[in-house]
């Protein structure tokens, strides 16, 4: 993948990340990133800006819901 298409996608990743409801603040997802195999992560997503836009998203979400089956 060339680099500025890489970068995108991490980009694009991060959010997605962000939207869902298992990571909680930016230095989750940069794990989760570095995890799934993109070492650039940490230095791409290095900015207050980026690190507040990935807060933001992480705090807008609706809490997440707990269903549970009962068994009788």
């Amino acid at each position: 993948m060339p680099h500025k298409i890489r970068a995108s996608y991490i980009y694009q990743r991060a959010h997605e990340l962000a939207e869902g409801s298992i990571h909680q603040c930016p230095a989750e997802i940069v794990a989760a990133l570095l995890a799934e195999g993109y070492p650039e992560a940490a230095d791409l997503l290095d900015s207050e800006n980026i690190r507040a836009d990935l807060r933001r998203v992480c705090d807008d979400r609706p809490p997440a819901t707990l269903h549970l089956a009962l068994r009788h």
